[in-house]
């Protein structure tokens, strides 16, 4: 068992020897621990959002059920991990964004690499592992991988916005601005609702405010408002 899981089968051992409670582990769920797997989940999800449709307040059922949903999960990255050479691109990449999710950044990193390789071309690999990058305070690697981004995709407003923060942390003065009104030009365009356009207004004050453009910085403040 992973860290995870063995902290949480404490927490329920515990959590046992705790609570007065008349439920036990019995049924679905032991079924899972004795042979984990996908229909055994199911049954065991299925009876303790039986149990909790009945009582909203059954706090030991809701407990048992996150310690469920955390077991499955890592099954889950322990298969995904030991396929990775046979995952489709498209699979790998959710995988890698959900280890990015889980601040598992090094690991993501792998993967998204692993995708640029095959497929160069896509955009949204390069843009995630820039923000992988960023996490891990990488910026001039987050700088190169997001514009690598935007070379595949100029109208990328998810990669303009965050090449944009990357070099405002890089002091690089000109060049954010430049993305981030290239950005802005592209808000009316941008269906994918990753980032509101507050944020991204956010991002373009901050950036005018260190081109020591304070008026205009004050006009876009007083439009957000």
């Amino acid at each position: 068992m992973k860290k995870t899981t063995l902290i949480l089968f404490t927490i329920f051992a515990i959590s046992l020897m705790a609570v007065d409670h008349t439920q036990t582990a019995e049924g679905p769920f032991e079924d899972y621990q004795k042979n984990p797997n996908f229909e055994t989940f199911q049954a065991a999800n299925a009876d303790f959002e039986k149990t909790i449709k009945a009582d909203p307040n059954d706090e030991f059922s809701r407990m048992m059920r996150s310690y469920l949903l955390s077991m499955e999960l890592d099954r889950s990255l322990e298969y995904f991990q030991a396929n990775i050479d046979s995952l489709e691109n498209g699979t790998k990449f959710q995988y890698a964004n959900l280890l990015l999710g889980m601040n598992k950044f090094d690991e993501a990193i792998k993967i998204y690499d692993s995708i640029t390789a095959a497929i160069p071309k896509w955009a949204c690999p390069w843009r995630h592992k820039g923000e992988a990058l960023m996490k891990i305070d990488k910026w001039e690697e987050a700088e190169i991988a997001t514009q690598k981004s935007i070379d595949v995709r100029p109208d990328h407003y998810d990669a303009l916005v965050q090449l944009a923060v990357i070099q405002k942390h890089l002091d690089k003065k000109e060049a954010a601005l430049k993305s981030i009104e290239k950005a802005i030009s592209l808000m009316d365009q941008n269906d994918e609702e990753e980032i509101s356009d507050k944020s991204v207004y956010q991002v373009y004050i901050d950036v005018l405010l260190l081109n020591n453009m304070e008026d205009k910085a004050k006009e876009i403040e007083k439009k957000i408002q």
